[in-house]
Parts: structure tokens; C-alpha cells; sequence
């Protein structure tokens, strides 16, 4: 009866004894979700983005759900560098993007080996400020020269990044972009509003989801409707485009720019 009694004791102590280890391992984990991922982000993404860019990174808030492992980032500003080649034109410091919320959902599974998976990513409110000013330089070039540098360097290669990653259903909505020309006598305005885009899938590794979103674009440019739709078909995808009195021939000498990251 005695050995009986010791036994059961034994078993008591161990179920105990796990109970409470899965309870400190929970709640270390529920404190580091709610606290300490959004203390480290909040740290370390202005200092990385200014090292990569050289543009200035503003975010207002980062929680993180534990229990859905739901990221979100809100109140994210971009601004430019108050420098010399700005000084002229009253730009320094000047807000150059600005995002009002990022959600993204990941997987708990991959975060154990290391991988950045998203079963969908929400970007709202994302808004383009960009100023060509009069010696033909633009408020968004120390961005530009990043890319231009990592291409000629070759490892801009999603590939050759140092983590795996695969994030899945992207959507922008509700964005704008505006443009202003000053290289010229008159000043010149564009914008590009009502933005709507859809992205099955970013990644440098291979993840099956559900579901995947089709390929979409919609916007107004300067008053004028764009709508290009997409149709995945396995790994690849069909895209339509519509344009409705679209003047292409407005917007050519603004196309060199972009061919800096083609």
C-alpha cells in the first residue's frame, strides 16, 4: 500500500511538474509576442531601413497577436534626409511615403525552422509622395541608387537574400500616389489614386497555400481608369490589360526613371 502511494506521488509530481514547465513555456512565449517582438521591431527596422535606403523610417505602433500569430504594424512614415542637395527647394526631411496599417498573417510551424511564411498580407493606405525637382534629381533617389547598386552588384536576387521567406495573397487598397514635376518653368501635377493590387506570391522558397489571390491592378491615373486582370494558370499567369483614353505619351519623359530598376 505504501509503495502504492509513493507511486501515485511520483506521477503527481511529474504531471505537476510538466503542467507547469508548458505554463512558464507558454507564457514566455505570450510575453514575448505581446512585448518584446514589437520592442526589437520598433528598434531595429528604422536603423536597418536607414542603413539600406538612407531614408528616415517613422513607425507609430507594432502588436503582435501570440494566439494568431497576426502582425501588425500601423502609422508607418518614410522621409527624406535633410541634406545640402535638398536645402534649395525646402524638401529635406519632406515625407516621401506613408502607409496607415500592415497585417500580415503567418504560420506558426515554419517560424520553428527559421521561415518568414504569410497566409495573406494587407497593405491599407499606402501613399507615394514624390517631387522632381529642378536639377532633375528626384526625393525618392537615395532609394533608387540602393536597387541601381544592388543590381550591379547581382544580389538582388530574392534567392540570395540571408533568410527564406514566402509571403502569400497580398493585397494594397485604398493608395495613392502623387507626382510633382518642378524641373520645369510651370509646375506639373500628377496622381495616381483609388490604387487596388493583388499579389498571388512573393517568396525564395516553395510553400503551398489554400488559396491564392489572382493577379489584379486597378487605379485612376490623373482622371483616367487602368484596370490589368490576371488568371493563374499553375506556376504561371494571364494577364488583360484595359485602358480607357489612357495618354501614353504624357508620361514618356518620366519613363527613364523607372528603367533604373528594369
Amino acid at each position: 500500500m505504501k509503495k502504492t502511494t509513493t507511486t501515485r506521488s511520483a506521477l503527481l509530481y511529474t504531471v505537476y511538474g510538466t503542467l507547469f514547465f508548458a505554463a512558464l513555456l507558454f507564457s514566455l512565449y505570450t510575453v514575448s509576442c505581446l512585448f518584446f517582438v514589437p520592442y526589437y521591431l520598433s528598434k531595429t527596422l528604422p536603423q536597418a531601413f536607414f542603413h539600406k535606403s538612407g531614408l528616415l523610417l517613422e513607425i507609430d505602433s507594432i502588436s503582435c497577436n501570440p494566439f494568431t500569430l497576426r502582425l501588425q504594424i500601423d502609422g508607418i512614415e518614410i522621409r527624406g534626409q535633410k541634406g545640402e542637395e535638398y536645402a534649395a527647394e525646402k524638401v529635406g526631411g519632406q515625407r516621401v511615403a506613408a502607409i496607415q496599417s500592415i497585417r500580415a498573417d503567418f504560420l506558426f510551424l515554419p517560424l520553428l525552422r527559421a521561415e518568414w511564411v504569410c497566409s495573406a498580407v494587407d497593405i491599407y493606405g499606402l501613399q507615394f509622395d514624390i517631387i522632381r525637382l529642378k536639377n532633375k534629381q528626384y526625393t525618392i533617389d537615395p532609394f533608387f541608387q540602393y536597387f541601381k547598386k544592388k543590381k550591379s552588384e547581382k544580389i538582388l536576387e530574392f534567392a540570395g537574400l540571408p533568410f527564406y521567406f514566402s509571403f502569400n495573397n497580398i493585397t494594397v487598397q485604398n493608395s495613392i500616389i502623387t507626382f510633382t514635376d518642378r524641373s520645369d518653368k510651370k509646375e506639373k501635377k500628377h496622381c495616381i489614386k483609388d490604387i487596388v493590387l493583388h499579389i498571388p506570391t512573393i517568396a525564395n522558397i516553395s510553400k503551398k497555400m489554400p488559396r491564392y489571390l489572382s493577379p489584379y491592378f486597378s487605379a485612376v491615373i490623373n482622371d483616367t481608369p487602368i484596370e490589368i486582370t490576371g488568371k493563374k494558370e499553375g506556376k504561371s499567369s494571364q494577364l488583360s490589360t484595359t485602358l480607357y483614353n489612357f495618354p501614353l505619351q504624357r508620361y514618356i519623359p518620366y519613363s527613364c526613371k523607372a528603367a533604373i530598376l528594369c
